[in-house]
């Protein structure tokens, strides 16, 4: 279906709001992650994590202690991302996230 320039826009954006179960939220806002993951949990989306951004790959803990230490529910996930093809960190992040307590809990789930 073809969509006027604008429309599609609107479509989504009710879609966000009517339907945030069906919407699934990549969080990259490491900045403002308290807000960023509250906001989306607090309208009843799921997120992923976006994390690494060809940074210390620790900083994916500073995510998921801020998703345990406020009790955010709906994290599915994470993501290692990259923009300079930089997958020589992608073991170690791995790591972080299993040896993280997040995990073992939504590996449950």
């Amino acid at each position: 279906m073809a969509c006027k320039p604008g429309k599609a826009k609107h479509q989504i954006s009710t879609q966000i709001l009517t339907h945030p179960d069906s919407v699934r939220i990549v969080n990259w806002n490491f900045g403002k992650r308290q807000e960023s993951l509250q906001h989306f949990s607090q309208r009843g989306h799921q997120q992923i994590l976006a994390g690494y951004y060809d940074s210390d790959p620790k900083q994916i803990t500073d995510w998921l202690d801020t998703v345990v230490d406020s009790k955010i529910p709906g994290v599915q996930g994470v993501m290692y991302t990259t923009w300079r093809k930089n997958y020589s960190d992608l073991e170690k992040f791995a790591g972080l996230v299993k040896d993280h307590s997040w995990y073992s809990k939504v590996s449950k789930d």
